[in-house]
């Protein structure tokens, strides 16, 4: 494959820039700042497109983004196996609104895009195997074998790399290994939970003993009232007895008081009856004047009347004397025998209603003087009583300050019982980590086992297989490299594809070389590595100031090697130094 002509639009600094090429050796000479780099990078980014911002640490896309605005992109004519072709992107901010074009010179028919990235269908190599072989970064450029590099020249590259190569296995292998590796359990989570664990039995533990400890205390607390409520209720039994006493000795108290009064009451009006019995007048007329006059005036009437007729004649005058003298007479005798009769009868009835009342007195203070002796000697029955409340009370007090304890106890045991069912969940819980995690650390041991059982078997493999080709790859690099003056150094090739310097003293790996010795192998395991891998289209070679590193010397061996490839490879030499590499 052969590029012909390079046109950039824009792309980075570099606007307007053409360049044509021939079909070998291509030196490109300008000073620093030119944009050699950028030149590099627009001719890769045209056979592999560039990825998004987000997914490139180059940042490429923004990084490249024109300077001076415009159409960021252009076009390269190129020639295969297949025909000469015209290919034109522009990119913009993401991939989705890049453009792509591909022209067909020969008939002008503009073709498909294919599947893959361009340069993938031309070389039949992906972007990292052809930055790892064709492409020379200015800096950096040391040579490593991917999984695509491998295969190819373990001569898998005739199966699906998906299936069948081993070192793609063993990456995915260990790239699985370290997915589980972060998912299983540290030691130190376990040991954690298991101290934990220990910490939280051995506080149950205590809390049982102190659970233990209540129930005894609260037992005891028992017991206790139990025997104080024994005595409590003897004693209530007679503070009850003596209280009823008390309230009946208070009711004879109560009816004697209302007695005695009564009784006071009594005399008093017995005195009363006495003394006016003695007041009681003697007997004398009682009669009023103005009865006196009537009866006066009544018996000279009837004195005149007689005499009266007798005067007029009606009357013989000594019948009407007469019966005058009988009616004075008799009328005298009424009036002394109606007085003293009235008047002994008046005083009779007030002296028997006193007698009768003193009577009656009499008999009631008799009653109620029996019903005081009667009262003063019920009372005597009750003057032994004897009172013992303190002790009463104090015992009540002290029952009643117990069930209080024995509550307080209750709530602090079921407090501890709380605290104990707690812990018992919390343990559990623990156990059941510690369990989860001890089996999910037997499952992943069990899986990395496997893995690593797979992996140590592929790799054997892989060895054996790789060892077939470790003595041609060897002769090969050592055909390149003594076109290299490096004195007796022996340099081998492992396996792995890592280059080491075989010593007396073992491998010296390849870190430990001098930037000028890495370039130097980095370059021929890269040529080594173009000559084997690129089967259906040779590429082109782009190097990026890629000798700074070298003395003359070696510039000298350097530039042979690539004279003699160009004869083969089309090679574009980007430098900013006088030290070219044309014959």
């Amino acid at each position: 494959m052969k590029i012909d002509k390079i046109h950039i639009e824009n792309f980075g600094k570099l606007s307007k820039l053409t360049l044509n090429l021939n079909e070998s050796l291509n030196e490109v000479y300008e000073v620093n700042g030119f944009g050699k780099t950028t030149l590099s990078v627009f001719i890769k980014a045209m056979f592999y497109g560039m990825p998004p911002a987000r997914e490139n640490l180059k940042m490429e896309r923004k990084k490249y983004m024109p300077w001076q605005g415009g159409d960021f992109g252009g076009y390269i004519e190129y020639t295969t196996s297949q025909g000469h072709f015209r290919l034109t992107r522009f990119f913009g901010k993401t991939p989705e609104s890049d453009t792509f074009e591909l022209v067909d010179m020969t008939t002008n028919i503009v073709l498909n895009k294919p599947k893959f990235e361009i340069g993938e269908e031309i070389f039949e190599v992906g972007k990292d195997t052809f930055e790892m072989t064709a492409f020379f970064p200015q800096n950096n450029f040391l040579s490593f074998a991917n999984n695509q590099i491998s295969a190819n020249i373990l001569g898998l590259d005739k199966l699906k790399f998906d299936l069948a190569n081993v070192n793609m296995a063993i990456d995915k292998i260990k790239k699985k290994e370290s997915e589980i590796k972060k998912l299983r359990p540290s030691k130190e989570d376990i040991a954690r939970k298991k101290s934990e664990l220990s910490l939280l039995k051995n506080n149950l533990i205590k809390i049982q003993n102190e659970f233990e400890n209540k129930q005894k205390e609260m037992e005891k607390t028992r017991i206790l009232i139990s025997d104080k409520t024994e005595h409590f209720e003897e004693l209530e039994k007679q503070y009850l007895l003596q209280e009823e006493l008390l309230a009946t000795k208070d009711k004879i108290e109560k009816q004697l008081f209302s007695l005695s009064s009564k009784l006071n009451s009594l005399h008093l009006e017995q005195e009363k009856l006495n003394q006016s019995l003695q007041n009681l007048p003697k007997p004398k007329s009682q009669n009023s004047k103005s009865v006196k006059i009537l009866t006066l005036t009544f018996g000279v009437i009837l004195f005149l009347l007689p005499v009266l007729l007798g005067i007029l004649g009606i009357l013989p005058i000594v019948w009407a004397i007469l019966i005058s003298t009988i009616v004075v007479a008799g009328g005298i005798g009424i009036y002394f025998l109606s007085n003293n009769k009235k008047k002994m009868t008046t005083e009779t009835v007030i002296e028997n209603q006193i007698k009768a009342k003193q009577t009656e007195l009499s008999n009631e203070i008799t009653f109620v003087r029996n019903a005081i002796n009667q009262l003063e000697n019920n009372l005597k029955s009750y003057e032994n009583i004897t009172t013992n409340e303190d002790a009463y009370f104090d015992a009540k007090d002290e029952i009643s300050m117990l069930k209080m304890e024995i509550e307080r106890q209750s709530f602090s045991q079921q407090s501890c019982k709380r605290d104990i069912d707690k812990l018992i969940e919390e343990i559990d819980n623990i156990e059941d980590d510690i369990n989860n995690l001890e089996t999910k650390d037997k499952e992943i041991a069990r899986k990395l086992l496997l893995l690593t059982q797979t992996k140590d078997f592929l790799s054997q493999a892989n060895q054996n297989v790789s060892a077939r080709f470790v003595e041609p790859v060897n002769n090969a690099m050592d055909e390149i490299l003594q076109k290299f003056e490096l004195g007796d150094r022996k340099f081998v090739v492992d396996t792995n594809f890592d280059i080491k310097q075989s010593t007396d003293k073992g491998m010296k790996e390849f870190d430990y070389f001098s930037q000028g010795i890495k370039d130097i192998l980095s370059f021929c395991m890269r040529v080594y590595f173009i000559k084997d891998i690129y089967k259906k289209e040779k590429p082109f070679i782009l190097l990026d100031d890629t000798f700074v590193n070298l003395d003359d010397e070696n510039m000298k061996k350097a530039s042979k090697i690539l004279n003699t490839l160009s004869a083969d490879y089309q090679i574009i030499y980007l430098y900013c130094h006088k030290r070219c590499v044309a014959k």
